[in-house]
C-alpha cells in the first residue's frame, strides 16, 4: 500500500508515539521507515542524541532499519514535512500532534497544517493516544465517522482498503444531536424511517467492496467529536478514520474542527483526510 511511512519527531515522548505506529504500518507494507528529525543549530547535539535512541530502540523493537535524517529547522515545517513525501510518490506521514489547548490547532499545528495541505491521509496521533494501543494483533475495529456529506465520505473507501490489508474489522458511525434523535424517534416508531438507514447503507455498500460484514451505530450527542472518541474507546479500536471539512474563517473559530477534536482526545491514532 505504501513504499515509504515517513515519521517527522522532535524528541519529545509524543513524537515516539507516532514512530511506533509508522514503525507497526511499515512492518505490515513492508516499507522503508523514514525518520525525519528537525533541529535549530543550537539544539542539534542533544536532540541527536535523544532521537538516535529513539529509532534505535524501535529498530531493535520491529527488526526493521528505519532511515534517520537531521533537518535544519526552517519557519515553514509542514512544508517541509510535504515536500519529503512529494518527493517520494505512494509514501504515508504519520506524526504526533501536540494539540496545545483550542487555538494549537488553527495557528502553528504542524500536524494540522500537514493535514490541510497533503494531497492524501495522513496517520495521526494525539496528546492522549495510548502508547501500544496501535496492536492489530487485537482485532479493534477501524472506526470510521461519516456526517451524510460527500466530503466525509472520502475516507471510506481509503478504511476499507486499510482495513483489508490489516485485517481489521470496519464500524462506520454517524452522531445525531440529541434533540433530531428524539424527532426521528417518533418517526422511527411509527415506521416512516428507519434511524440507522443511512450507515446501514454505507456498511453494506463497504462489505460489498471488502467481502467483510461492517458494523455500523447511530451515535447520539450534542457533541459529534465526544461521541466518536468515546465509541472509539468503548469498542477498543485500533484506528479512528474520518474526513475533515477544514473549515475556514469565522467558521472555523466558532465551532472549530470536529476532526481536530478527534485528535485532540483519542486513544487510538487517527486516519484523516481533507479531500
Amino acid at each position: 500500500m505504501f513504499g515509504e511511512v515517513i515519521v517527522p519527531i522532535d524528541g519529545s515522548e509524543l513524537a515516539a508515539h507516532a514512530l511506533e505506529v509508522g514503525a507497526v504500518i511499515a512492518g505490515v507494507n513492508h516499507a522503508d521507515l523514514r525518520v525525519l528529525a528537525y533541529t535549530r543549530g543550537d539544539d542539534k547535539p542533544p536532540l541527536f542524541l535523544s532521537v538516535s535512541d529513539q529509532v534505535a530502540e524501535i529498530a531493535r523493537r520491529f527488526g526493521i532499519e528505519p532511515t534517520l535524517t537531521m533537518e535544519p529547522l526552517e519557519r515553514f515545517v509542514a512544508g517541509q514535512v510535504l515536500a519529503e513525501a512529494k518527493a517520494r510518490p505512494g509514501s504515508l506521514i504519520c506524526m504526533a500532534s501536540h494539540g496545545r489547548g483550542r487555538t494549537a490547532a488553527y495557528f502553528g499545528s504542524v500536524a494540522s497544517e500537514v493535514l490541510n495541505l497533503s494531497a492524501g491521509p495522513v496517520v495521526i496521533c494525539g496528546p492522549q493516544y495510548v502508547p501500544g494501543r496501535f496492536q492489530l494483533e487485537q482485532k479493534g475495529p477501524i472506526i470510521v465517522a461519516l456526517d451524510g456529506t460527500d466530503e466525509s465520505e472520502k475516507i471510506l473507501p481509503i478504511a476499507e482498503a486499510w482495513s483489508v490489508v490489516f485485517d481489521l474489522p470496519l464500524e462506520i458511525v454517524t452522531v445525531l444531536p440529541v434533540e433530531t434523535a428524539n424527532e426521528l424517534a417518533s418517526a422511527v416508531a411509527s415506521g416512516d424511517i428507519v434511524e440507522s438507514g443511512y450507515v446501514g447503507t454505507m456498511a453494506s455498500a463497504a462489505g460489498e467492496l471488502t467481502a467483510r460484514l461492517a458494523d455500523f451505530e447511530v451515535l447520539h450527542d450534542e457533541h459529534p467529536a465526544h461521541a466518536i472518541v468515546v465509541e472509539a474507546k468503548a469498542r477498543n479500536a485500533t484506528l479512528v478514520a474520518m474526513a475533515t471539512h477544514a473549515p475556514t474563517g469565522l467558521e472555523r473559530l466558532r465551532r472549530g474542527s470536529i476532526t481536530a477534536e478527534v485528535i485532540r482526545h483519542a486513544t487510538a491514532p487517527v486516519l484523516a483526510l481533507r479531500p
